[in-house]
């Protein structure tokens, strides 16, 4: 009997410490996912004022503050994503991901820059409603 208990105190401090490490997690995914839409974006009207200056974006380099903080972002929007136990909170980051991929290397026009950035910004709710949502049954769990 004594040593049942034992065993269920060790599930549950086990399960609150995962609990714990995943409430964290997403928390600072968010805080990641959201400087990458700022970089991002920032990136993206950088690509639209070259279009309107010289026809095509890129022409110049980006901003390497705003260059470096993207690519930042994505590294480590990668590393915490993986330690995700919830795969559908994966999957919308990795939708992201994609389309904010799109609004740099694949729009040539201004309207595009525009359209894909609008993509992006529904996945970015997608993607945060979602995490609201895990971390909510979490927060159920430990009740």
């Amino acid at each position: 009997r004594e040593r049942e208990a034992r065993n269920l105190l060790r599930r549950d401090q086990r399960a609150e410490q995962r609990n714990g490490f995943q409430r964290s997690t997403l928390l600072e995914l968010q805080t990641v996912l959201m400087k990458l839409m700022q970089s991002s974006s920032d990136l993206n009207n950088f690509d639209i004022l070259s279009i309107r200056k010289h026809g095509k974006r890129h022409v110049e380099p980006y901003p390497e503050d705003v260059d470096n903080e993207t690519q930042q972002a994505f590294a480590k929007s990668a590393l915490l994503s993986v330690r995700v136990r919830d795969e559908q909170t994966r999957e919308l980051v990795q939708n992201l991901k994609d389309a904010l991929t799109r609004c740099t290397f694949n729009a040539s026009t201004a309207e595009q820059c525009k359209s894909y950035m609008s993509q992006a910004g529904q996945c970015f709710v997608a993607v945060n409603v979602r995490i609201g949502s895990v971390l909510r049954t979490l927060d159920d769990e430990e009740l």
